[in-house]
């Protein structure tokens, strides 16, 4: 009744977004598992951050004619709950990993989705998602 890939919506956005979420941990571990690297939880936490929101605005891009709301980065990064239960550690890991994916993604939000580029977008994520942790962090300081 909620199929995102028929309609992605506030409805249905929380659900799919842990499951994407859930599919990147899972998929950056095989990655990194076959090109030999290590990585870290931070990376892990901020490459499904960046991954959820790629997900969300190709889905959204081509139910909408190639739109993405501006509405889409705030309610994945500004408008979320932590779960209850987690270290501080944890809670601290979690938020850096959300506030410097918010950046990153407002960067691909006014690159390459206003106008709508999503060819050249999706160029620019295979580049982010090689990057090691330190270069990720680098790239993100570097568009401020």
């Amino acid at each position: 009744e909620a199929d995102p890939r028929v309609r992605l919506n506030t409805g249905n956005l929380g659900p799919f977004s842990t499951l994407t979420e859930e599919v990147s941990h899972f998929l950056y571990l095989l990655y990194c598992a076959r090109t030999d690297r290590s990585t870290t939880q931070l990376e892990l936490e901020l490459q499904g951050e960046v991954d959820k929101y790629l997900t969300a605005a190709f889905f959204l891009s081509l139910q909408n004619e190639g739109a993405v709301s501006v509405r889409l980065r705030e309610l994945l990064f500004q408008r979320y709950r932590l779960a209850g239960g987690l270290s501080a550690e944890q809670a601290e890991r979690y938020r850096a990993a959300n506030d410097f994916a918010y950046r990153y993604c407002g960067f691909l939000e006014r690159r390459f989705l206003r106008p709508s580029r999503v060819g050249e977008l999706a160029q620019e994520a295979r580049r982010f998602y090689r990057l090691g942790q330190r270069e990720k962090l680098e790239r993100i300081a570097g568009i401020a």
